[in-house]
């Protein structure tokens, strides 16, 4: 008898969470989404190449993330290409890099031919990380999320 006891309210717990989660999914089951693009300029040029990521602050939430064209123009996708980001308050980190580098001498034919050094930042670094870019922006359900980013030294 006390067993029982003990399962129902365990079961009705794993019901209600199992509720809660769903609710906050889309309805294909997945987080929910907004289309989100912009233009990401630095000097007042384009920015070429660079990876764009949202990143909500709802842990565990995938990060919404795209790269940017020959325009500096980007749009977001988190489970698909273009798709959008979690809607909700995200930070925003974007990355760019030049030609990766072999590594020093020393380390055998083999090895350095594998292995390559990251090439030079080709934006501050700062923007690598979001929590130091300074970027955040609030994706909107049901609205036109345009964010334009001018990246400064």
């Amino acid at each position: 008898m006390a067993t029982t006891s003990v399962r129902r309210p365990a079961a009705l717990l794993a019901a209600a969470l199992a509720v809660v989660v769903a609710a906050g999914c889309g309805d294909d089951g997945k987080l929910p989404r907004a289309p989100v693009s912009g233009r990401v300029t630095y000097k007042g040029k384009p920015v070429v190449g660079a990876a764009v990521s949202f990143l909500p602050d709802t842990v565990g939430w995938r990060a919404g993330v795209g790269k940017t064209d020959e325009q500096g123009r980007y749009l977001l996708g988190t489970y698909d290409p273009d798709d959008g980001a979690p809607v909700g308050k995200c930070r925003v980190a974007l990355s760019l890099r030049g030609p990766g580098k072999p590594l020093k001498p020393g380390l055998g034919a083999a090895a350095a031919e594998e292995l390559m050094e990251m090439g030079d930042p080709l934006i501050p670094i700062r923007y690598f990380d979001p929590d130091k870019s300074g970027l955040t922006f609030t994706v909107e359900k049901g609205k036109d999320n345009v964010y334009d980013i001018d990246l400064r030294d």
